[in-house]
């Protein structure tokens, strides 16, 4: 197996402490291996973070529809509902994952705002008034 040289100085890639280390992502999840059918953690990160852009598009165009929704109001309430339960989920299943390290990201810090707006605005004051 070839060397590799690093920051720490050379190390072997049959060594066993280096091959778990490169193995690894960001999250902690280890690489599928090739062949194996299990998608390696980085493609779905890339998968989830474009179903959410997606999300968010598709929010955007319902927040500009809802604005006059005519007729469909019940459908703006329940699909206002919706948006709001699926950046729940992805607050919680990141900071589930990234625990304290999430707050580090800014990006992070301004979705968890929004949301928690979001639901205090729609599940508590909403029903208030």
């Amino acid at each position: 197996m070839a060397d590799v040289i690093g920051r720490m100085g050379t190390f072997k890639m049959d060594d066993p402490m280096v091959m778990e280390v490169s193995k690894r992502t960001s999250y902690g999840h280890q690489y599928s291996e090739h062949g194996d059918g299990v998608m390696s953690p980085r493609r779905s990160e890339r998968l989830l973070s474009l179903l959410i852009d997606l999300v968010i598009v598709v929010n955007s165009l319902q927040l500009g529809w809802c604005s006059n929704p005519g007729n469909f109001e019940d459908v703006c309430y329940v699909s206002e509902h919706i948006f709001i339960c699926i950046y729940l989920v992805e607050l919680i299943v990141k900071l589930a994952l990234l625990r304290s390290r999430y707050f580090r990201n800014g990006w992070n810090r301004v979705d968890f705002c929004l949301v928690l707006v979001a639901i205090i605005d729609t599940w508590v004051l909403e029903p208030i008034a």
